[in-house]
């Protein structure tokens, strides 16, 4: 939805905070608050059958570091 916004192609939509900070041709109208809808959850998990299961643990536990996590707010992410 994002890309037929930029492209002109649809006058207005309803897309994810962060996907529509990342761009510099939308501007944003209307954030529906966080109370009026479940939250948004990304899950993350390890498949099992990796050839690199310490790797994907390691990056899974840097992912819940504070400096992790401020990346994560800079583009909106765990923001009500």
């Amino acid at each position: 939805m994002l890309s037929a916004v930029e492209s002109g192609n649809a006058e207005l939509g309803m897309v994810y905070a962060t996907d529509a900070v990342l761009s510099r041709q939308v501007k944003v109208l209307l954030t529906v608050p966080a109370d009026t809808h479940s939250p948004i959850v990304y899950p993350i998990a390890i498949v099992q059958n990796s050839a690199n299961l310490e790797a994907a643990q390691t990056f899974i536990n840097y992912l819940t570091t504070p400096p992790a996590q401020k990346i994560f707010q800079t583009f909106g992410f765990g923001q009500s």
